[in-house]
């Protein structure tokens, strides 16, 4: 209960009802908040409001990763460039390619395993090498420092197996270095440094465009499918938070995971596919053709009138009972759209989050749990629900039951499936997706 209050000015915001006229001012403060972000970058200052996150701190809203010519960090502008057959593309991924026809729920579990963990280094932290067991990788040419203690991706006790990635992200804040493993053998991470063995692992500059790193003339690495920082489009709890307050939306694009891809890849992604629609795991029959590449951006085109008309329609009288968590991830497919960088889901596309055992191992409370449990209170008792699969209709978060149904809770679901809140998400919204053509991610269209 002590983590209610932590969120509860999210709580408030996500609860409340939508008003139309207060884009324009969101608009201009997150805009201003960017600017000031940047700015702070280009000075060399910390992501903790200007200084050196400390152990249990962790970057303001303000702040966002990379520079401004990222392609992540940047805008989708009007009337963008479509990738050539994008409504064939957008019907494989509301068909074949799903088999839940919905996006991924977001999923809070009560140890804080849901999501990606990030960390910061500081000076006064150990420092570790990187082994990489497929082969020689950027970030085995350079050490860094990292919190001791720090969890990975599905906590301490996360099988070693191919279907937990066990990703842990680590920024050191002496260089400015994020560093992205995947498959990481220990954890916690042991007091004194010592080596990291990952199967794979990369680097890249926080206040650079997020893309590959080099080390030591070594330029192959990353921690994800489509070879860029981990942190790219990955949502964090305290963007999430101030744009639900805002009515507004995150500032950056959104990573994604997809089914399978068609074997290609497009910018920003590099040179790994992820898992094509021709390979068994896939039981996709009808293979590639047609499927989004490796680094496709979606976008939400509601209207066909630009975003401003697209927003002022999410904030209008049709999704007046959509929660404001929701709506911010809306807005943003929006305003900047969603890049593919993963496959494997069963769901259109799952969002990447940050986690919560990211703040529970460095002794703070978890604020997505503190979240959660907000957006489930039980207006008979005040209290959260504990009982399998209710909520509050308002919110569309309810209890996860996924171990054992009869029992007590696991965790929480926000959930993207049909709602008694009167849309057609499939003809009214996911219908409305499309895909641009990558020179919308470069800049140069």
């Amino acid at each position: 209960m002590k983590r209610l209050a932590a969120a509860l000015l999210l709580v408030i915001a996500c609860k409340s009802a939508r008003t139309t006229g207060s884009a324009s001012a969101a608009d201009a403060t997150a805009s201003s908040a960017v600017e000031s972000r940047m700015a702070a970058a280009d000075a060399g200052s910390g992501a903790c409001g200007g200084a050196v996150c400390a152990h249990g701190q962790f970057p303001p809203a303000s702040w966002r990763p990379y520079s401004s010519n990222s392609p992540f960090n940047r805008k989708v502008p009007a009337n963008p460039r479509l990738m050539a057959k994008s409504e064939l593309i957008v019907e494989r991924l509301l068909g074949d390619l799903s088999r839940h026809k919905q996006p991924a729920n977001l999923a809070v579990y009560d140890d804080g395993t849901g999501g990606w963990p990030t960390y910061w280094g500081t000076p006064a932290d150990p420092l570790y090498a990187v082994s990489c067991k497929w082969g020689d990788c950027s970030a085995a040419h350079l050490k860094g420092h990292a919190p001791a203690g720090a969890e990975i991706q599905g906590g301490n006790e996360a099988a070693k197996d191919e279907s937990h990635d066990r990703h842990l992200t680590f920024i050191d804040q002496t260089t400015s270095t994020e560093f992205d493993l995947w498959h990481v053998a220990i954890s916690p991470l042991p007091g004194g440094g010592g080596t990291i063995a990952t199967d794979w692992a990369g680097i890249t500059k926080i206040d650079g465009d997020g893309l590959s790193g080099c080390a030591g003339g070594v330029c192959r690495g990353e921690g994800n499918a489509g070879r860029v920082g981990n942190l790219a489009g990955r949502v964090r709890f305290e963007e999430l938070a101030d744009a639900s307050a805002r009515r507004s939306y995150v500032e950056h694009a959104l990573a994604i995971t997809i089914r399978c891809t068609d074997g290609t890849t497009v910018y920003p992604a590099s040179t790994n596919s992820g898992m094509p629609c021709t390979d068994a795991a896939a039981h996709t029959p009808k293979g590639n053709r047609y499927a989004p590449p490796m680094g496709a951006r979606l976008h939400l085109n509601l209207t066909r009138s630009g975003a401003a008309a697209d927003l002022a329609h999410i904030d209008g009288k049709a999704m007046s009972r959509v929660p404001e968590w929701k709506k911010v991830f809306l807005r943003t497919l929006v305003v900047y759209g969603a890049i593919v960088m993963d496959t494997g889901t069963d769901f259109y596309f799952a969002w990447q989050t940050e986690s919560g055992n990211q703040y529970t191992s460095m002794k703070v409370s978890d604020p997505w749990l503190g979240f959660a449990r907000g957006m489930t209170i039980n207006a008979a008792t005040g209290k959260p629900h504990t009982d399998c699969w209710t909520g509050p209709p308002a919110t569309d978060f309810q209890v996860d039951c996924q171990q054992d149904p009869k029992g007590p809770g696991d965790g929480y679901l926000g959930v993207w499936h049909e709602k008694d809140d009167g849309l057609d998400w499939n003809g009214q919204v996911w219908s409305h997706l499309e895909v641009l053509h990558e020179c919308v991610s470069k800049g140069t269209c």
